[in-house]
């Protein structure tokens, strides 16, 4: 975060009036791009601290930039089946149970909606949305982190994997 808001000039300069950034979410070793979520109510080391998050929210605001985050709502980092490490869902009921799928619940179908929805894209555990835990955590994540950080928008990953 601080090498954005050490470049907010440069980003201006160049006609720029809003940034995207990656997840910035605590996520399972080798996911440094924000994509393997391990722990939702923990900023990601590698994007700096909450209060650097904050800073550089409030630096681009006062640059009149609008900072949109991305966030991921249909998977965790690659676990196989171990949960335990995965913060809230770390619990099996909070994912797919794909027993119909193909290949341990690897999406192998792009054009079937019930495979790209239930089984797992990538290797990657499927969060189970119609738990209502798992949703209402998420919508409160997510309510939470804008409100925080007063984030402009958002970019919402794979959500076509999403019912």
């Amino acid at each position: 975060m601080i090498g954005i808001q050490n470049n907010l000039a440069y980003i201006t300069g160049m006609g720029f009036d809003a940034i995207w950034i990656s997840p910035v979410i605590d996520n399972t070793p080798g996911g440094y791009h924000g994509y393997w979520m391990r722990n939702l109510n923990k900023v990601n080391a590698h994007f700096g601290s909450n209060s650097d998050l904050s800073s550089m929210v409030n630096a681009a605001h006062g640059d009149g930039v609008w900072v949109m985050v991305d966030v991921v709502g249909n998977h965790v980092g690659p676990v196989d089946h171990d949960y335990s490490s995965i913060v809230p869902f770390n619990q099996a009921s909070h994912y797919h149970d794909c027993s119909n799928c193909p290949n341990d619940c690897q999406i192998q179908d792009f054009n079937n909606q019930q495979q790209v929805e239930l089984c797992r894209l990538a290797g990657l555990p499927d969060l189970n949305q119609t738990n209502p835990f798992v949703a209402n955590f998420l919508y409160n994540w997510i309510s939470n982190m804008v409100s925080q950080y007063q984030f402009d928008g958002l970019r919402i990953d794979t959500v076509p994997e999403v019912s």
